[in-house]
């Protein structure tokens, strides 16, 4: 049976001290085009990190040299590779970051995705 580490996403120890805002820009399939919709803003809270060797290489070599961070949270985040709009997150530092590769960990209660920090935004 899997263990649920969302307790420790969540631990006041651990995860930042200000809240994470996910802006997710959800949209329809219009005759085989994605039509972006309205933004939602959604605030949760969780772990900022660093990334590992492993996952930079993951990466494409473009979006390595952009500034790459890791956020955990307890609530499901819509990556790159799904065909739709990415999330893009705010950072407590106020950085914006565009997600890039989730990792679904829901069995264990958490999510966790690369990032690639979005200049300028």
């Amino acid at each position: 049976m899997p263990l649920n580490l969302s307790r420790v996403v969540t631990s006041p120890r651990l995860r930042n001290t200000s809240p994470i805002s996910v802006i997710r820009t959800a949209g329809t399939w219009v005759k085989g085009v994605w039509t972006p919709g309205t933004p939602v803003m959604l605030k949760t809270i969780g772990i900022e990190a660093g990334v590992s060797d492993e996952e930079v290489i993951q990466l494409p070599e473009g979006d390595r040299i952009q500034g790459l961070k890791k956020f955990f949270t307890t609530i499901p985040l819509v990556g790159a590779t799904t065909g739709s709009t990415p999330d893009r997150i705010i950072s407590a530092s106020g950085e914006t970051f565009q997600v890039k590769m989730v990792d679904n960990r829901f069995v264990n209660g958490f999510y966790s995705a690369i990032c690639v920090r979005i200049k300028g935004a």
